[in-house]
């Protein structure tokens, strides 16, 4: 069958420029993209395993020297790092095969595909020599849409995408990789954003009917104001949010809330499921995400949550990272409500929890008495400072992997610190002298070290715990 494939017209086998020798990382700089995509495989992985012991503590090494590379902006480093964790936490009979397909890439002729401009082509790049036929995956959310097998001649493919499956109509798609002889799911290799037509024409439209409203309530406004302005395709996001928040898919959210507003209705008034929120606050627009669970009473007070993410990363993080988004799986055994804000501009100023509690409580029915806040690294560091200046909004708080001293006398929140035994930044010998002047001088606070952990895998093993803790009675 990949042989017949092959044949078609359309399809450009082509052997690549003998004086392109150079290594892969020169021909094919890794993009945020595909390392968002790495990271998304290796975390799902690490879900699925049963790693422990000295197993789990060299993962755990293993990972955060990618981060470091990250940190760095070495990206190919983190990429080959975090495909090689991947492969190795897959079952055995898969191990194989995945290795050699992550290091199979996938680059566009354009950035986005615009479809009323004519399709872009895709090329596949295999390096490893053992890779000669594979099956080519189009995907949109859970759905295969198409589907091409492929012989690779000297480790290469280019042809248009619409020969897959035509045109997929607007939003995100995922292209997959696997064997021609293996069972569907693949590898996901790349993700491109699809436009009905140009997105500055129709953020440029959308503005002008938004503007056109009478609106009772100046908040909605607002609200989707600044989603249009955070769907603009240069709008930078961190790797993980370049695939999760994808602009083609927030601008059809938009249209259908433009409609609703046009009819007389309310698109955020109790809104339910994750969604981005920009928060504004200090003079400036704060990105936020929020999540609120369904419920068959809305009217009902329930929790927040506030969650701060660690450097290099933004407000996807706790949402779609730190264990595929176990945040938000927490706040569906507990009926909470998330917020998850940008922690380089909300910890600015302490006092921007209080205008996201206002703001929140324009939508929602928060329970004052049961709001609570948890951070990692940097978010955690942060965390501390609301946890003094914010007491009387704060019921607890959680640290995950940060700390920072706390003067003698500072009157505070409840905290539980949570370290982990092999983190590189916060070690528990590296804390004890400030947690353990904390703890002399009266603070609330708890500190617990997590054995076999590292800097960043910590979130996900205790997240659940800390989250009990932090809405408790």
């Amino acid at each position: 069958m990949s042989a017949l494939i092959a044949a078609l017209p359309g399809v450009l086998l082509s052997a690549p420029d003998p004086a392109r020798a150079e290594s892969r990382e020169q021909l094919l700089p890794v993009t945020y993209t595909e390392l968002a995509l790495a990271f998304i495989r290796f975390e799902q992985a690490l879900l699925e395993s049963e790693a422990a012991g000295e197993d789990l503590v060299d993962i755990n090494r293993r990972f955060d020297r990618a981060t470091r590379h990250y940190f760095s902006r070495r990206l190919e480093p983190a990429f080959e790092e975090l495909n090689a964790l991947a492969a190795r936490l897959q079952r055995a009979e898969d191990e194989r095969w995945r290795v050699e397909l992550s290091s199979v890439r996938a680059t566009f002729s354009r950035d986005a595909w615009i479809l009323n401009d004519g399709s872009p082509s895709i090329t596949i790049t295999a390096p490893s020599s053992e890779i000669e036929s594979l099956t080519l995956e189009m995907v949109r959310g859970r759905r295969v849409i198409g589907e091409r097998d492929l012989t690779l001649q000297h480790g290469h493919a280019a042809f248009p995408i619409d020969e897959i499956a035509g045109a997929p109509g607007p939003g995100p798609i995922v292209f997959r990789i696997r064997p021609s002889d293996a069972p569907s799911p693949g590898v996901a290799i790349a993700h491109l954003s699809v436009f009905a037509r140009s997105p500055d024409a129709q953020i440029t439209e959308l503005r002008k009917r938004v503007e056109a409203l009478s609106l009772g309530d100046e908040r909605a406004g607002q609200i989707i104001r600044d989603r249009l302005e955070a769907a603009r395709p240069d709008r930078r996001q961190s790797s993980l949010g370049s695939v999760t928040q994808d602009p083609s898919f927030l601008l059809l959210q938009i249209e259908e809330e433009l409609e609703e507003l046009e009819s007389g209705r309310d698109p955020y008034r109790n809104r339910a499921g994750d969604y981005l929120r920009p928060l504004r606050a200090s003079g400036t627009t704060i990105p936020a995400r929020v999540f609120v669970p369904e419920t068959d009473d809305p009217e009902r007070e329930r929790p927040l949550i506030v969650a701060l993410h660690g450097a290099s990363v933004d407000q996807n993080m706790f949402f779609d990272g730190y264990g595929r988004g176990a945040i938000k799986r927490a706040a569906l055994t507990h009926d909470a409500i998330i917020a998850a804000p940008l922690t380089y501009t909300f910890a600015v100023n302490t006092s921007n929890l209080t205008t996201l509690l206002e703001d929140l409580s324009t939508d929602y029915r928060i329970d004052r008495s049961r709001v609570v806040m948890i951070g990692h690294s940097l978010g955690a560091v942060s965390a501390l400072g609301f946890a003094s200046d914010r007491r009387e909004d704060l019921r607890r708080v959680v640290c995950l992997a940060g700390f920072r001293p706390i003067p003698v006398g500072t009157e505070m929140s409840p905290v539980r610190v949570y370290l982990a035994e092999h983190d590189y930044i916060f070690s528990p010998a590296r804390v004890r002298p400030f947690s353990d002047a904390a703890l002399e001088s009266g603070a609330p606070i708890q500190i617990i070290t997590i054995p076999d952990q590292g800097h960043t895998l910590i979130v996900p093993q205790v997240l659940d715990e800390a989250i009990a803790w932090l809405l408790a009675p």
